[in-house]
């Protein structure tokens, strides 16, 4: 799996190899460069979110739009390379940070990765869930429909008789 740390290096590697040695690009064409991806990336999901509502016109991806999100995280590494920023500190602290403003129990932690069958799980979960203040009922009507629609058990944490929910 590619880390932060692998982006920065093949970051910097490949902007001495594009500007030749010569000027660093400046902050001003990083900022341009940086809101024109992320403007690629919106007009993709316009177009996907066109096919979904049945509308005319031009249909994008979710591979063009994973191709534009990656140019997104590049650029917002460039960035960040600018001022010595490690990316991967201040996603954590900002997660953190904003998790208790709003109260919630979440943190991030450096190491938590999740193997392939809990991100596929938390995938389905959040794409079918419909929260509301019976959230016990949807956590149990999702978890049955996960069950039914892939044939798989939940993973491990996320059963209720463990007495995660």
């Amino acid at each position: 799996m590619t880390t932060l740390h692998d982006i920065r290096v093949s970051n910097a590697n490949r902007q001495v190899e594009w500007t030749g040695g010569k000027q660093r690009p400046s902050l001003s064409f990083r900022g341009n460069e940086l809101a024109g991806e992320v403007g690629e990336a919106c007009n993709i999901l316009k177009k996907i979110e066109r096919e979904r509502m049945g509308y005319p016109g031009s249909r994008a991806t979710v591979e063009d739009l994973a191709e534009e999100l990656a140019d997104v995280v590049l650029c917002v590494d460039l960035t960040a390379m600018e001022f010595d920023i490690d990316l991967g500190a201040a996603v954590e602290r900002k997660f953190n940070k904003t998790s208790e403003k709003v109260g919630l129990e979440s943190r991030f932690v450096i190491g938590s990765a999740v193997d392939s069958e809990e991100l596929e799980y938390l995938r389905y979960f959040f794409q079918t869930a419909d929260f509301g203040p019976a959230h016990e009922d949807v956590v149990d009507i999702i978890n049955e429909r996960y069950r039914k629609d892939t044939g798989k058990d939940l993973p491990e944490g996320y059963r209720s008789d463990e007495g995660e929910w």
